[in-house]
């Protein structure tokens, strides 16, 4: 991937800013810069890099403002599916950090500001991930498998002095068959949709469950239905499915019922998922991957975003204009958006384009550069 390759000049302009805040005007300048960055940066991503990655915030424009979670030392850690608080305030997450591999994560939240401590919510027994918040904000919805399969569980939180802590234990939502993944919560609370997983991990299928007697139905007929995501209004599911007649997958838009399926954005050139509505239901934020034509190996993942009052639905890409970082998952903070700045932002086959022809200027660039060394004297 292109996480990996370039300097991190942006993070090094952010932190002199910081430092020079601090010397100038004390304790007061640093908070004052701390809510600038989140001000302006309404999104929260993964950067990969070589030691996994970590959250970031993300500005209108794309520019990645400043570090959420940083693994300390030289430890190797994966945060990711980050999720924001109804009221903005925290972001819950899952996490590799003080497991045993990449594949096994718990869940953590941290405070929504740069420089705050991440705290543990669940323990090494299970695999937890996919974490989504109530609407009241009072408890975590989940995908673990503490029970064998992947289900979906609640775990109720509260906050207090010492930041968000669990407040019990986790209750199960499902008892399936399948694994229940990647669930979502409707703006009332009632339901939860998410997706269905068969074992041979061929067949996806969207369904919902009602909180309060655990019905489920299905929703979608699959065969690769993934990702949903509620509107902020409850009139739409937004989720990913292979594109007709096509090998990539795109962003699509149900009715809560399942009825009148209908593709969201157009796009042949990458997999678009993990779709993430603005809080007034007008924009659509997900991870789009491009993949290689000759194994289908990913070459670059990148935050992209559709605007539902566009007549295009054009897509759009949110790459830093300095470091170009693959990113993967996406938050949106509850809060208006700049359309104005959101709309800057480039169609993504060019941002894709460009991204990959810095990359390439870059490999060459450094190829020159070792080409007398390696040549002697």
């Amino acid at each position: 991937m292109l996480c990996s390759v370039f300097a991190r000049r942006r993070m090094m302009m952010v932190a002199a800013a910081w430092v020079a805040a601090a010397a100038c005007g004390g304790p007061g300048a640093a908070a004052e810069r701390a809510d600038e960055i989140v001000g302006g940066s309404p999104i929260v991503t993964t950067e990969r890099g070589p030691r996994g990655g970590q959250l970031v915030f993300v500005g209108h424009d794309g520019a990645t403002n400043a570090d959420l979670t940083r693994a300390r030392g030289g430890d190797t850690a994966l945060d990711r599916s980050p999720a924001y608080s109804p009221d903005g305030a925290w972001i819950a997450f899952a996490s590799t950090r003080g497991r045993s591999t990449l594949a096994e994560t718990s869940l953590w939240v941290v405070a929504s500001e740069p420089g705050a401590k991440p705290h543990r919510l669940t323990g090494d027994g299970a695999v937890d991930r996919d974490p989504v918040w109530t609407p009241e904000g009072d408890a975590l919805v989940f995908s673990s498998n503490r029970g064998g399969s992947f289900d979906l569980y609640a775990l109720e939180v509260r906050e207090g002095e010492g930041g968000i802590t669990a407040a019990g234990e986790a209750a199960p939502l499902t008892e399936t068959l399948t694994h229940a993944l990647a669930p979502s919560v409707s703006p009332d609370g009632d339901q939860v949709v998410y997706m269905a997983l068969d074992d041979d991990a061929r067949t996806m299928t969207l369904w919902l469950a009602e909180v309060a007697t655990a019905a489920r139905k299905q929703l979608t007929e699959g065969p690769q239905d993934m990702t949903p995501a509620w509107s902020p209004r409850g009139d739409a599911i937004a989720f990913s499915a292979p594109a007709p007649g096509r090998a990539d997958a795109d962003l699509h838009l149900i009715d809560p019922s399942g009825s009148e399926r209908r593709r969201l954005a157009d796009e042949p050139y990458a997999d678009q998922s993990g779709p993430a509505f603005s809080a007034d239901g007008r924009y659509v934020f997900a991870t789009s991957v491009f993949r290689s034509v000759a194994d289908g190996a990913p070459i670059l993942s990148s935050v992209v975003v559709v605007d539902r009052e566009d007549p295009e639905r054009a897509l759009r890409g949110l790459h830093d204009p300095v470091v170009v970082e693959s990113r993967v998952g996406v938050a949106v903070r509850p809060e208006s958006l700049r359309a104005d700045e959101i709309a800057k932002n480039p169609p993504y086959a060019d941002a894709l384009r460009d991204a990959v022809t810095s990359e390439l200027r870059r490999e060459r660039l450094e190829q020159e550069r070792k080409a007398p060394d390696a040549a002697g004297p």
